[in-house]
């Protein structure tokens, strides 16, 4: 979706904003349309715009990312994205969930003031075109011993809902936000 919204925006010659705005709801509607959620799309296509909560941001951001789910269904399996077992809940798993949340939310917090960093001091000059070579070829030979860096997560979060994540997401963690930062 954002690859087509840029292309169309080169062709229209848009303004800066109306491109960001359309390539943000392409994103967002691929998103949504991936994993069936129109929320979460579109509320991914306003992240891409900076937060921005304006009316004439919002209407496209829902509209594309409803369109795009819809017309996914037509064409996707019916299917769930990922196998969860059952869980029983008990008190100590709601207390566990009470005291995990907010640190999880701190936590992206933490990483959103991260990335927000790297962008200020991403690489200029030559570094900007070495760098992330050097960095995806790095990812490339470190995805053969955790091959679960690859991809959109789906793998590493299956292995978290059958816990089975300690190990590969230790791994994980660290090596894709080194990358994203050094990027």
């Amino acid at each position: 979706g954002a690859v087509f919204a840029n292309l169309v925006s080169d062709r229209e010659g848009l303004p800066d904003e109306q491109r960001r705005l359309l390539v943000a709801c392409g994103a967002g509607a691929g998103m949504g349309a991936a994993y069936g959620v129109p929320l979460g799309g579109a509320l991914f296509a306003l992240e891409v715009m900076r937060g921005k909560l304006a009316l004439r941001y919002v209407l496209p951001a829902l509209f594309t990312s409803l369109i795009a789910v819809g017309v996914s269904w037509l064409a996707l399996p019916d299917a769930p994205t990922y196998v969860i077992p059952s869980y029983a809940i008990s008190a100590s798993v709601m207390l566990w969930a009470l005291f995990a949340g907010p640190i999880a939310g701190l936590a992206s917090v933490g990483y959103v003031r991260m990335v927000t960093w790297a962008d200020r001091h991403r690489p200029q000059g030559w570094q900007r075109y070495t760098l992330p070579v050097l960095i995806m070829t790095s990812l490339g030979v470190v995805s053969i011993w955790f091959p679960q860096i690859l991809g959109n997560g789906k793998d590493v979060s299956e292995l978290a809902f059958t816990g089975k994540v300690a190990p590969v997401f230790s791994g994980t963690a660290v090596i894709e936000t080194r990358a994203t930062l050094l990027c």
